[in-house]
């Protein structure tokens, strides 16, 4: 039953991930960049959420967040902006690690302030 949940809400993670990445056009490290930055917010707050059905959790964070996020894009377009555009490619890392790491330290506590 698990594997269902994780099947299920990985479809729907990627779905979101490549509709939002439509949405934002042509520069699709913007794209990426949100998707990351979104998802180490809602994982590291789905993490304080006292689950009663542990299925559900590992769908939607293995799953659904899982798939939504994506770090493969993320180091492609790194390196794609580095060889191309110097500046920006620095920009972009540095904005994604410390964005996610400030986003997922957000989404911790505000999570233990609402659930804990």
């Amino acid at each position: 039953m698990k594997y269902l949940y994780v099947g299920v809400f990985a479809f729907i993670g990627a779905t979101l991930r490549y509709s939002l990445t439509l949405l934002m056009g042509d520069t699709s490290y913007l794209g990426t960049l949100t998707v990351n930055l979104i998802g180490a917010f809602l994982l590291a707050f789905s993490a304080s959420y006292p689950f009663d059905n542990q299925n559900l959790k590992v769908g939607l964070t293995s799953g659904m967040l899982g798939s939504f996020t994506t770090f493969s894009t993320f180091s492609a377009d790194s390196i794609h902006l580095l060889e191309t555009q110097l500046s920006l490619g620095l920009c972009y890392i540095t904005l994604t690690m410390a964005g996610g790491l400030l986003l997922s330290y957000l989404g911790l506590t505000s999570g233990r302030r609402l659930f804990c």
